[in-house]
């Protein structure tokens, strides 16, 4: 059982070491960090809830989207673990990514653009430099959140100080 474990988390495939082509690669990365990724955001949000409460007690839709990317992880990590089929690596990550991406536009907005928050999105966009999906994905999940973020800003009226 273990070994099998071990198999699906390094994800060497025996013969063929370097994928054909530039997105079996990226499918192939992709994959080899969706469990560290999926494990890790699972818990990346929760301790945040109780500090969302103290600075924004009157927004509650806050914890729920904190949880969501619990969910969205927890639905990562059991993909992750189903049969092997093509494109996986990039499906799993890019559900992530997404989310994170969304979720973060949102709490940002909501909250007023506050500088803490703000700070926040401004370190999720730039993990997006680092994570191999491909260019459409991340231009795609980017620039939903930043509509997203800019049109619930713009509904309520958020004035930006410098």
């Amino acid at each position: 059982m273990l070994k099998k474990i071990w198999k699906r988390l390094v994800y060497i495939e025996p013969g063929n070491i370097y994928p054909e082509t530039f997105q079996e690669e990226l499918d192939r990365q992709c994959y080899t960090i969706a469990f560290a990724c999926g494990f890790i955001g699972f818990f990346a949000w929760i301790p945040y809830i109780p500090i969302d409460r103290i600075i924004n007690p009157h927004i509650y839709i806050m914890p729920y989207l904190r949880l969501g990317l619990s969910t969205v992880c927890l639905i990562m990590l059991v993909i992750f673990f189903m049969p092997r089929f093509k494109n996986q690596g990039i499906i799993i990550i890019n559900i992530g990514v997404a989310y994170l991406f969304v979720a973060t536009g949102i709490i940002t907005a909501i909250s007023g653009a506050e500088t803490s928050y703000v700070g926040g999105y401004i370190l999720v966009i730039m993990l997006s430099v680092i994570v191999p999906l491909p260019k459409l994905h991340t231009y795609a999940s980017l620039g939903v959140s930043l509509l997203t973020f800019f049109s619930i800003c713009y509904i309520s009226d958020t004035k930006f100080h410098t």
